[in-house]
């Protein structure tokens, strides 16, 4: 219901999957920080590394978090239960488990560890600026989708929905409101990532 790819995901499965990854993540953040760790090969500990970095963020939390943090800016914390902490606390130990990723390939490497670049290969910048700059304008149209159809059902349009309980009602036309113009304003203000302040 809440788009979770682990909605049917056996507890008898999943517990022993869980605590054999933490196991192995134990194992694989040690041998990143201690000296024996050079007798694994890099390649394997980074791609066990950005597995559970992805698997944390992006496969782990459902459309909760979404909710719940667009529902915080209403003050309504009703939605908020240990399924939904327990979600966060995933995303961060999956930002974690990316930024130790990055920080061990950049150790290895020999590279600077707050750039990643080193003497020998001089990364772009106008090559990166212009990357950046197309990245922050998808960003900004991503945003816009959802705002939209809220704003529209506020309006009392059935955009995208045949449950017309949801269209026009009183009661959350201006919940629609403010969850679209949070939305629009967000995708907005990513704009400010690209302006050179001029």
């Amino acid at each position: 219901m809440m788009g979770s790819f682990l909605s049917n995901f056996n507890v008898n499965v999943g517990g022993p999957v869980i605590a054999i990854a933490g196991l192995v993540g134990t194992v694989v953040a040690l041998a990143m920080v201690m000296t024996w760790g050079s007798r694994f090969p890099r390649t394997i500990l980074l791609s066990f590394a950005w597995i559970m970095s992805l698997t944390l963020i992006f496969v782990v939390p459902d459309s909760r978090i979404v909710q719940n943090f667009a529902y915080l800016f209403l003050l309504h914390f009703d939605l908020l239960d240990w399924r939904v902490f327990n979600q966060v606390f995933c995303i961060v130990g999956g930002s974690i488990w990316g930024a130790t990723a990055i920080a061990y390939f950049r150790l290895t490497k020999d590279a600077c560890g707050n750039c990643g670049r080193n003497d020998a290969k001089e990364v772009s910048l106008v090559k990166g600026a212009q990357w950046g700059k197309w990245f922050t304008y998808m960003a900004v149209i991503m945003a816009l989708p959802y705002g939209i159809v809220r704003w529209a059902w506020a309006l009392g349009i059935p955009l995208g929905t045949t449950n017309l309980s949801m269209v026009g009602n009183e009661d959350i036309v201006l919940v629609d409101t403010i969850l679209g113009g949070l939305c629009i304003g967000g995708g907005i203000l990513t704009l400010g990532l690209i302006q050179n302040g001029e």
